[in-house]
């Protein structure tokens, strides 16, 4: 947590992007697979020419669903240049909590790409994996397809 605080202050937040599902459009899986390595090339560039630049894979999930990802410190308009790119409709901005919370010590904001109007802050809480919800491992692929 403290070292993604610290890659927070370089570029106003860590960005949480991803290549699946272009427009909320479910795609299969090889193909989300192939358009996040795309976008890993594009990211691997954006943060050699960034000072400070780091990325790392990682996830979003609820119970019926799972988007591998990329958390990225980066300037928000290359970031949102990128989401256009693989239109996706929005990324996520994670910044530290305004009040230095140790309850929710991150905020999370959705910033529009592709999509007008998509804008919410909320309060983040680590925690660990919730017990009894597959796709929330970090490995998590669905059914081979037929």
């Amino acid at each position: 947590l403290q070292a993604t605080l610290a890659a927070m202050d370089k570029n106003g937040g860590v960005f949480g992007i991803t290549a699946f599902n272009p427009m909320g459009q479910d795609k299969p899986h090889k193909e989300n697979l192939a358009n996040n390595q795309r976008l890993e090339e594009e990211l691997k560039r954006l943060c050699a020419e960034t000072p400070g630049g780091i990325y790392w894979r990682s996830f979003g999930f609820a119970a019926q669903w799972h988007e591998k990802g990329f958390t990225v410190a980066a300037p928000q308009d290359k970031m949102v240049e990128l989401a256009k790119k693989f239109n996706q409709g929005a990324i996520y901005r994670f910044y530290p909590s305004p009040d230095g919370s140790g309850v929710a010590p991150i905020m999370r904001a959705t910033v529009p790409a592709a999509l007008a109007d998509t804008e919410a802050d909320v309060p983040m809480v680590p925690c660990g994996a919730p017990a009894g919800l597959p796709r929330a491992a970090p490995d998590w692929e669905p059914p081979a397809e037929g």
